[in-house]
């Protein structure tokens, strides 16, 4: 998978996100995130592309961490990771050098789990899952399309995108010839792809879209995950911010996710360059997509 393909099917698709009324006219260019932080009261920070691309560290993300503790400025990862919510997350950021506490991490697999507490009808619902079922304790009759292959139960009425890691092709093909009573999708991580050491690898954004572009199927998606305001505003609520959105600083390495959300809940942005847009493309794609971030840095 290549950058041109992530961003063609993020702007393919682009009709299912919300577009701010306005967005900055310019973007400014800071060394890093401390060059931006003039009367910001809180940071949220993705993972991907930010702090890490995959299992390796971006090694500038730690100073920057160590700097926003040094300041006193409160920050939280916000993050559209649909495999670790609170019980695990705590330990997958020990292992790449962050002494993260679970008090400072929201992934939107608490805010999947958090949806699916105040609805019902699980039975009715069929996730995308990986090996050990993330939602599977709590959620127990949520039909896992990993066990059958992708074919769904006739029962079925709402799709899950829940995990890509270990999703097939054939599996997507049983899902698409047997989706025909389908009312609604949802989707706990948007994204459409992750960088990984130096590739790109799929995410569960990538296969709804091609679930849509082979079904036809026109409701709008659910959305779980960056850029859906559901996120940023369990974020707010978890971290208790009280102040204003544009003392809020959103950092992250994607347009249509990090960048896109930020925008359109007020806050101010940074679009790093160390995830998706790794060697200076950030403004190539700025100028492609419209999507106007207020500061741009090579990295945290």
């Amino acid at each position: 998978m290549q950058l041109d393909d992530i961003i063609s099917v993020y702007e393919t698709s682009k009709h299912w996100y919300e577009y701010p009324s306005e967005m900055p006219k310019l973007s400014r260019e800071v060394p890093s995130l401390e060059g931006c932080l003039d009367g910001v009261e809180l940071v949220l920070l993705d993972s991907y592309g930010v702090l890490c691309r995959g299992p390796e560290v971006i090694h500038e993300a730690l100073h920057a961490i160590d700097m926003l503790r040094k300041k006193n400025i409160p920050f939280c990862i916000v993050s559209n990771d649909s495999m670790n919510g609170w019980r695990t997350v705590e330990g997958k950021y020990q292992k790449l050098g962050f002494g993260f506490k679970k008090s400072e991490i929201v992934t939107s697999l608490d805010v999947t789990e958090h949806y699916l507490k105040n609805t019902d009808s699980h039975e009715n619902i069929a996730a995308t899952c990986y090996g050990q079922n993330p939602i599977q304790d709590d959620f127990p009759k949520i039909h896992n399309l990993n066990a059958t292959e992708g074919l769904l139960h006739a029962d079925v009425k709402r799709l899950m995108y829940l995990v890509g890691a270990g999703w097939q092709k054939n599996w997507q093909d049983n899902l698409v010839t047997s989706a025909k009573k389908l009312e609604e999708v949802l989707i706990a991580n948007p994204d459409v792809g992750a960088p990984s050491g130096s590739v790109f690898v799929p995410t569960p954004g990538l296969y709804m879209h091609d679930f849509y572009m082979r079904t036809g199927f026109s409701k709008k998606p659910t959305l779980l995950g960056k850029p859906d305001a559901k996120i940023f505003q369990y974020a707010l609520d978890f971290m208790d911010y009280k102040g204003k959105p544009e003392n809020v600083l959103m950092v992250g390495d994607s347009l249509h996710t990090d960048i896109l959300g930020g925008l359109n809940m007020g806050f101010k942005t940074l679009l790093v360059e160390s995830g998706i847009f790794t060697g200076g493309l950030a403004k190539e794609y700025i100028e492609k997509t419209g999507i106007v971030p207020h500061y741009i840095a090579p990295h945290v």
